[in-house]
This record gives structure tokens, C-alpha cells and sequence, in this order.
């Protein structure tokens, strides 16, 4: 990692690197068995894909007293054996029981696996960080930045002005790589992206539009992300926080993916549950494509 808060991840030869993607976990110490239900199913996502980096999206250990449900996590995590990183959700450290946002990135960060940051001089929030993948003629072909997208105590959060400005920082290391950014809480125009598809002007690339989105900040806040990422040729956002949502919309050059919930603390109204739990996988090759593909939890 250098200074400036960049991980590089290599590919192996002659094989993409697979990104498996998980989110709202939502280990809440209320039903020990949707705990491991929750387990179960994570796990045999992992033997199935074989991932060479595993990242969750937020709303992992949530509600009060959550210290041991973190540690829990992170022995989970490593039991894998797999190079890992994380985001903080809105649920974070939103009770005083709770731990704060930042000891839990150093609960996580106290894992030999974990790829990430607790905090970043001038950078706003905690685990914000960017891991470049490169190929083996040591080129980087895809930058994905995960950011803190806020929450805790003050509720839905959106993405800071120094955290993009960070993000240009980081770009300048990797000239004309594209890009991707991971956060937990979308911005307003996913909800716009879907309408559009609605008319016909955007495109459904995977999954289904199961709720409306519920995104954090404003539109501004929102077009000042999508500004700064296109100039550093970022071509998807992908978000968790939904519960229902797992669509993949392409409109106007920007691809917006909801990660698939995996967590079973919560009862999916209307929508069978083998129809929207489950991993989201991302294969990067080595010229800098990315395909996705989602694998959903069937029973």
C-alpha cells in the first residue's frame, strides 16, 4: 500500500480476478439461526465462485452490543482465506451501545486479509479506500474505489467533497485506468436511472427493480459524485442497502448495480427470498474488461 491509501491486488495468470460481493448482512443478534443461515449461504457462495477478493457493502454487525457479532465477522472473513475489504452501511454505529464507525474499520483492519484504511488524513469518514487490479504484465486494469457514504447516528449520508477529491488523487497514479465505485447508501439518480428504463431510455443489463430506491443526500450531491467519476473514468456505481433491489441499469454511459442482499435477519415481503439473497461476482480481465454475474442463494 502506498501513502496515499492504495492497495494493489494481482491477477494470477491466464484468469480474470473474481470480485464476489456481499452486503446487508445484517447480523443483529436477534436470531442466532438467520445468523447462520446467513453463514451458510456466504460460504458455499465462496467455494462456488472462488473469488480472489471479497468485498461487503455495509450493514454487516448492526444494533447495540455489536463487539462480538464484529469479531465474529471479521473470524468469518478470514476463515476464507481470501483478500477482503469493507464499507460502513447507514446502521453502523447509529446506538450508543453500538460501536463507533471508526473502531469497527479497526476491528476490521486488525485482519492480516483485510485490504483497507481506518482513516485518511483530510478524507471524510472511515474504510474509504482504493485497491488497484493488476495484470500480469503489471499494468492496473480496473481501480475500485470504496467509499463512506455516511451514517451512524446522523442517519442516510452521501459521499464529501474531500472524498472525491481523494479519488483524483488516487487516479493520478493510474492514468486512464477505469474505474468503479463501491458504497453502501446509492445516490437519487438510481432512482432516476430506473424511471428512465421505465420509459424506455435506459437499459436493464441483469436482475429486477423490486422497491424504490432510498438514497442518501441530494441530487446535487449526487451529480457532483457522477461529475468527478466520469472525469476519472469510472463506468459503475455499485451500491447495497436496498434489500429487494439487485438490477444492473445502464443509462447515459453510467451502469448502476445494486450488490445482492445476502443477509436472512429480515422477512422480503412479496419477493421470494431465493430471488434476490445471494453474491454478486465481478470478473476482471486482464485488458480491463468486467463481466458480472449474479448467483442467488437457491435453496
Amino acid at each position: 500500500m502506498s501513502e496515499a491509501g492504495i492497495f494493489e491486488l494481482r491477477m494470477q495468470e491466464s484468469r480474470p480476478l473474481r470480485l464476489a460481493l456481499f452486503t446487508d448482512l445484517h447480523y443483529n443478534g436477534v436470531a442466532p439461526c438467520s445468523a447462520a443461515l446467513t453463514n451458510y449461504f456466504m460460504r458455499r457462495q465462496v467455494k462456488k465462485r472462488r473469488p480472489g477478493l471479497i468485498a461487503v457493502l455495509g450493514d454487516t454487525a448492526i444494533l447495540p452490543d455489536n463487539r462480538e457479532r464484529t469479531r465474529a465477522f471479521v473470524r468469518t472473513m478470514d476463515g476464507f482465506g481470501i483478500p477482503w475489504t469493507a464499507v460502513l452501511g447507514n446502521h453502523e454505529g447509529e446506538h450508543d451501545e453500538d460501536l463507533p464507525r471508526r473502531e469497527v474499520i479497526e476491528y476490521y483492519k486488525a485482519s492480516d486479509r483485510f485490504l483497507g484504511n481506518v482513516e485518511l488524513p483530510g478524507v471524510t469518514g472511515y474504510g474509504n479506500q482504493a485497491i488497484a487490479i493488476i495484470n500480469e504484465d503489471g499494468r492496473a486494469a480496473q481501480l475500485l474505489y470504496f467509499l463512506d457514504s455516511g451514517g451512524g447516528r446522523k442517519g442516510h449520508g452521501h459521499i464529501q467533497p474531500g472524498q472525491l477529491d481523494w479519488m483524483a488523487r488516487m487516479a493520478e497514479n493510474y492514468s486512464d485506468t477505469p474505474g468503479m465505485v463501491f458504497l453502501h447508501v446509492p445516490i437519487q439518480q438510481y432512482q432516476d436511472a430506473c424511471e428512465a428504463w421505465q420509459r424506455g431510455e435506459a437499459q436493464l443489463l441483469h436482475g429486477a427493480w423490486h422497491e424504490k430506491v432510498c438514497p442518501g443526500g441530494t441530487r446535487e450531491q449526487g451529480e457532483a459524485l457522477l461529475e468527478r467519476a466520469k472525469q476519472l473514468g469510472v463506468w459503475a456505481i455499485v451500491c447495497g442497502h436496498e434489500h429487494y433491489n439487485n438490477f444492473d441499469i445502464l443509462w447515459q454511459g453510467m451502469r448502476y448495480v445494486y450488490a445482492q442482499s445476502g443477509g436472512y435477519s429480515f422477512r422480503v415481503y412479496g419477493v421470494p427470498l431465493h430471488r434476490v439473497r445471494g453474491c454478486t461476482a465481478l470478473d476482471i480481465h486482464s485488458n480491463g474488461e468486467v463481466e458480472l454475474t449474479q448467483h442467488f442463494n437457491l435453496p
